[in-house]
């Protein structure tokens, strides 16, 4: 497998949603009997736990596929299977783990099968009735659709996208906000959702200049993707390069004092000491803005 990928720790490579099963009504009959399947306990706060399923314990106790609590996620490269079924907490579980704080230590085809199971999780939870007449929803396709029980309108899962940003003046220095949500210490990388009709290259710029007043002459390019179900992003990631020397973008920044409370421009030299000192804390290691942040601390280029 190729070390440098994936990017981002939740973009999970090497995995087959078999979305094309989900319709059969044979596939049942087939996962009795599958080599390997592993069960993924998913709560809508992004806590998962696996737990492999032998073959002798699977005989009727896959029904929750059909009845809305749980869903089949897909299987890995090496042919196992994921199924999800969904919790409302994890209360006395030792082994469940908080996806925000995954590493790349954990298999790629896991990461995506716990990515799919959190956002199922929080999407069957959010979505029981219909919004156009109030009836009852019917789960289908083995957790991935309902069905009005009397207009027969069809619902699916959600994700809404969002852009996230490394911002960079002329000297390099990389620039960090304080969300007025978060506890003063914690800085991250702009981000925003896209509005209707927007391209994510507007929403970068249009973000960029509504959260900390700049307006700078780079083109925002875009450096990959990545999901974040919490409940239900997918976060596109860019560069931009302000086209701004240090003196203009310290003249210029105006946090709006809405969202964000502090912004700065950092040099690498300035960040390391910062977090040394407790005075920078970075958000959480699962994130698109760990991965980068880190990155560019360790020298690489982000690009």
């Amino acid at each position: 497998m190729n070390k440098k990928f994936p990017l981002f720790p939740l973009s999970g490579a090497l995995y087959d949603s078999n979305s094309l099963a989900r319709t059969r009504k044979d596939f049942l009959d087939e996962l009795y009997s599958a080599k390997s399947c592993s069960l993924l306990l998913a709560s809508a706060d992004g806590f998962v736990c696996f737990r492999e399923i032998i073959p002798s314990r699977r005989e009727g106790n896959l029904e929750f596929l059909l009845s809305g609590q749980g869903a089949y996620l897909g299987k890995s490269p090496q042919g196992e299977h994921f199924l999800a079924s969904f919790v409302t907490g994890f209360e006395g579980t030792q082994e469940a783990f908080d996806l925000r704080q995954v590493t790349h230590e954990v298999e790629p085809a896991q990461v995506a099968a716990a990515c799919a199971a959190v956002a199922l999780a929080s999407w069957n939870f959010r979505t029981r009735y219909c919004e156009r007449c109030a009836n009852p929803l019917l789960p289908l396709c083995l957790g991935w659709e309902k069905e009005c029980t009397s207009c027969k309108a069809l619902y699916y899962p959600r994700t809404d996208p969002a852009v996230i940003m490394t911002v960079f003046d002329e000297q390099g220095r990389l620039l960090l906000a304080n969300n007025t949500r978060w506890e003063r210490t914690r800085f991250s990388l702009l981000a925003g959702y896209v509005d209707a009709g927007e391209s994510p290259e507007t929403t970068v710029l249009r973000e960029v200049f509504e959260e900390v007043g700049l307006r700078g002459e780079g083109i925002p390019r875009i450096l990959g993707t990545s999901p974040w179900p919490f409940p239900r992003s997918l976060m596109l990631v860019y560069r931009l390069d302000l086209g701004l020397s240090a003196r203009q973008v310290d003249a210029q920044l105006r946090v709006d004092g809405k969202e964000i409370r502090e912004a700065a421009f950092f040099t690498r030299k300035e960040l390391e000491q910062d977090i040394a000192r407790g005075r920078v804390t970075l958000p959480a290691r699962s994130s698109v803005a760990y991965a980068l942040i880190t990155r560019w601390l360790r020298g690489e280029e982000i690009a």
